[in-house]
């Protein structure tokens, strides 16, 4: 299994201290890769370079499904030049599915079906809203052939769906699960390190171990200390379960 960090975590850091030196604590803490959400000013091949500078690839990004119907070929191009399979929506409107559903759910088909002609996977990423009155996200996998999920046990957990039996019973739609541990204190809470809060991240993890999943993604919040540190915690956290699993 490898391990990924959403770069979108570490915004801050970035606009701070550059990207260049961000992705080099990532490779430090011993990550493989990194899942994207966004440029940073930088052309595809730049961003490329940059990430390969590290020893680190990109597993996948976060891409709104606006720009998939809109601006195909820009994404094709993005997965092509940095040589990634794996395209996330991160999120939708509730007011747009609760309003109306099917032309959601029709939205994404389309896009996942542009996807497929292009030999590239589509996930969706779930906040707590997906599951507010109905669980919208097993509406758009039961409406989307071939829909698979990136599930954010945070989200999940906030929500009040227990992270472990939600992700077992789909285990074949999961593209990647995210770990983002919720504190004891709630979601406005910093993020803790993994294993010490209530998103049951270890048995999650130890479960996509076994079921195969490839990559695990980790994403956080606000934390304390330095992002160096906290990365090189979450990173070894990771490892030991892996390891033991």
């Amino acid at each position: 299994m490898k391990i990924s960090v959403q770069m979108y975590s570490l915004r801050e850091q970035i606009a701070k201290d550059g990207l260049d030196k961000v992705l080099s604590a990532v490779k430090a803490a011993g990550f493989d890769c990194v899942e994207t959400a966004g440029f940073y000013g930088m052309t595809y091949p730049d961003f490329g370079a940059a990430v390969a500078k590290h020893g680190l690839y990109v597993s996948g990004s976060h891409t709104g499904v606006a720009e998939l119907l809109t601006n195909p070929g820009g994404v094709l191009e993005m997965t092509d030049v940095l040589d990634f399979r794996d395209v996330i929506i991160p999120g939708i409107d509730p007011a747009e599915y609760k309003r109306d559903l099917k032309a959601v759910t029709d939205k994404i088909g389309r896009a996942a079906d542009l996807c497929r002609k292009n030999g590239l996977r589509l996930a969706y990423h779930n906040h707590a809203a997906e599951f507010d009155g109905a669980d919208y996200l097993q509406a758009f996998m039961d409406g989307v052939k071939g829909l698979l999920i990136e599930p954010d046990i945070f989200w999940l957990a906030v929500a009040g769906v227990e992270p472990l039996p939600y992700i077992t019973k789909r285990v074949d739609r999961v593209m990647a699960v995210h770990l983002k541990e919720l504190s004891v204190k709630g979601e406005d809470d910093f993020s803790p390190v993994l294993g010490d809060g209530v998103s049951d991240t270890q048995n999650v993890l130890r479960f996509a171990v076994k079921s195969g999943i490839p990559y695990v993604v980790l994403e956080f919040e606000k934390f304390v200390g330095d992002y160096g540190a906290f990365l090189q915690k979450n990173a070894n956290y990771i490892k030991k379960i892996i390891k033991e699993s």
